[in-house]
């Protein structure tokens, strides 16, 4: 299901898919060329979460990994899903969130190429100083 960026541009941030499926019918695996469709459609709406990053938006970053968890569970970018969201969390200074999310992601991804990034995005929160 395609993303409207003209939509997301606005604020309106994509509605999460709805899929619907019978209880009897027989799961098959998906085609080659579906799994690359599924693909290239996480990435096309990951690279929407980083450009909200970017653009000093995180509130949307964090709308559009929640998007992304809606729709791709276990998606094959759900670890940069759940990159985006630390790093989205860390800059609304939810920080609480963001260590409670790292965690569960160290513990799902002990090795993913994008532990670096959140151990980094966790070591820029500024501690509060000590109250006298």
């Amino acid at each position: 299901m395609p993303i409207d960026r003209s939509a997301h541009a606005a604020g309106d941030e994509p509605a999460p898919a709805r899929t619907e499926t019978a209880s009897s019918t027989p799961r098959t695996e998906p085609s080659p060329s579906s799994r690359a469709s599924q693909l290239a459609e996480e990435r096309r709406l990951l690279d929407f979460g980083r450009a909200d990053l970017a653009q000093d938006e995180p509130d949307r970053a964090l709308t559009i990994a929640s998007v992304h968890q809606a729709r791709y569970t276990n998606g094959a970018l759900s670890d940069e899903r759940e990159a985006i969201a630390i790093q989205a969390l860390v800059a609304m200074q939810r920080y609480d969130e963001a260590r409670a999310r790292a965690k569960l992601f160290r513990e799902r991804a002990p090795d993913s190429p994008l532990r670096p990034e959140v151990e980094s995005t966790l070591r820029s929160i500024v501690p509060l100083p000590a109250s006298p």
